[in-house]
């Protein structure tokens, strides 16, 4: 299988936490769809030639910024496009990235005509006081209608994204988002610890002393209601962020950390086919200019002890699939193989780490608390 991912880089205001690459501008949108069209379009053969003959495009993700802010008679003209130039499959999970303000019932019937079968909606919380903190435009109770409208809509697979940790969020309200969540009835849950990333509006207050982090005993406070809650309400953690009923699992995101390749389009855009690696520049301006430029797409070749750690890094995230120490030993030899079973031997006597069956290994709960820590220790010679 394969996927691709579509950026759409344009947001009607940015959120204080987030550093993924758009622009608050409008103007330039015309252009953007001319230059993506011309992208898919010139780089379809080099692509497609990259891609095993058996390879279908079995998921198609739309992110940003905020995809929704296209017409839907851009998004149909895209999706098109990928139809035309690649072999996308007639079942393909095809999802759109929305806010809550940007839902109706119009757009949502028109995107289940364009093919579009799953949505993501960015809620980060149903308390209107951090939503005002962090710069959201909707509401609780714009959030609740939203999902109504979605659920009532025919489309079936939705996730929505919760964020913890913000500043000024106690345990509580983080379980009271959480129980909301359970009493909406919501397949697919996303979920993050809030990241200062440098640069955004709150990596600078936190440096100037207007935000303080969340401490790290409530951290990990939320993060075991995070756990124990949703798996006892039937949303299974598949992986160490995303938790789902059975069947509605992000395909696309799965194929991520499963080492699937997956195609990129738009500026700041990532993929992947093994063992090439490439990103396009977050620059709309260079973008537009001229799309196929090798410019403005910076690749590099995945060496064999890169792919080691990319391995380990991508499945140890994966909580049910986990690192298979009999893959390590064929793929990587001995020598990866004992550092890695030395690490999962010590981990599992500390309660961090699992034995699933056919030598798999998984995170515990509380080894994902110090999973980087953890998969540090497996990498380093």
């Amino acid at each position: 299988m394969a996927g691709i991912y579509i950026h759409v880089p344009f947001c009607s205001k940015k959120c204080s936490y987030c550093d993924f690459y758009s622009v608050v501008s409008k103007s330039y949108m015309t252009q953007y769809i001319q230059s993506l069209l011309l992208e898919i379009k010139g780089r379809a053969r080099e692509y497609n030639g990259l891609l095993d003959s058996q390879d279908k495009i079995e998921t198609i993700y739309i992110g940003g910024g905020t995809p929704s802010l296209l017409s839907n008679t851009d998004i149909a003209t895209i999706i098109e496009s990928l139809r035309k130039y690649f072999k996308v499959l007639p079942e393909t999970e095809i999802t759109i990235e929305v806010n809550p303000e940007s839902v109706s019932k119009k757009n949502l019937s028109e995107y289940r005509n364009i093919g579009i079968n799953r949505i993501s909606m960015g809620v980060q919380s149903f308390n209107d006081q951090l939503l005002k903190s962090i710069s959201r435009s909707h509401t609780s109770i714009g959030a609740i209608h939203a999902i109504d409208t979605i659920k009532g809509s025919g489309i079936e697979n939705l996730s929505i994204d919760l964020i913890y940790g913000l500043p000024g969020q106690t345990s509580e309200m983080w379980k009271k988002d959480l129980d909301k969540l359970f009493s909406l009835d919501i397949p697919h849950l996303s979920a993050y610890h809030l990241i200062y990333e440098e640069g955004t509006p709150m990596w600078y207050f936190r440096k100037r002393g207007k935000f303080q982090e969340t401490p790290e005993e409530t951290s990990i406070e939320m993060a075991k209601y995070l756990y124990t809650s949703t798996e006892s309400h039937g949303l299974i953690p598949y992986e160490i962020s995303a938790f789902a009923k059975k069947g509605f699992e992000s395909r696309h995101n799965s194929a991520y950390w499963f080492g699937k390749p997956y195609l990129a389009f738009g500026p700041s855009a990532h993929g992947y086919i093994h063992p090439l690696r490439w990103s396009i520049s977050p620059s709309i301006v260079k973008y537009i200019q001229n799309p196929l430029s090798e410019n403005i797409r910076h690749t590099e070749i995945i060496s064999h002890e890169e792919s080691l750690e990319e391995y380990i890094l991508t499945r140890m995230r994966t909580l049910q699939h986990g690192i298979s120490l009999d893959y390590i030993y064929k793929e990587y030899g001995k020598t990866s193989y004992d550092r890695v079973k030395h690490v999962i031997d010590k981990n599992i006597s500390c309660g961090l780490i699992r034995e699933l069956l056919n030598n798999h290994y998984a995170l515990t709960y509380d080894g994902i608390l110090l999973m980087d820590a953890i998969i540090l220790e497996m990498v380093s010679e």
